[in-house]
């Protein structure tokens, strides 16, 4: 059974109908990276919701990606990622695991206090 990761950055229940800022989902084996921004975000990295990866034919696209930023305690990457790859490695049979959602205040990890909006790459002719 797939996996999927949450996300929820609005702070209102009014706006979780945004695309960049209401409920995200996205599936767990779409995610290609985690990056440390500064000393307390961390950039989450995905496979394009509105591209496809391609065999290199067009290399303007095989580059895009979408992202989201979790905002989290200072020097708390690590930690936040080993709290991501558990939870998706585990033998849990959640199809959904939330890994930040700001109008519940529910995060993957003590450690994540927010999320930012999710940035989904414009479409690519």
């Amino acid at each position: 059974m797939a996996k999927y990761l949450y996300f929820r950055a609005t702070a209102t229940l009014a706006d979780d109908d945004q695309a960049n800022e209401g409920s995200n989902m996205v599936l767990a084996s779409d995610l290609i990276s985690c990056e440390a921004t500064s000393d307390t975000t961390s950039t989450l990295r995905f496979k394009p919701r509105m591209n496809a990866f391609s065999g290199g034919e067009a290399a303007n696209v095989d580059y895009i990606t979408d992202s989201v930023v979790l905002t989290h305690g200072a020097n708390k990457h690590k930690a936040v990622f080993g709290a991501l790859a558990k939870a998706v490695n585990s033998g849990a049979k959640d199809d959904m695991l939330v890994v930040a959602d700001d109008v519940d205040s529910q995060y993957i990890s003590a450690d994540v206090t927010a999320v930012g909006n999710f940035t989904i790459a414009a479409a690519q002719a």
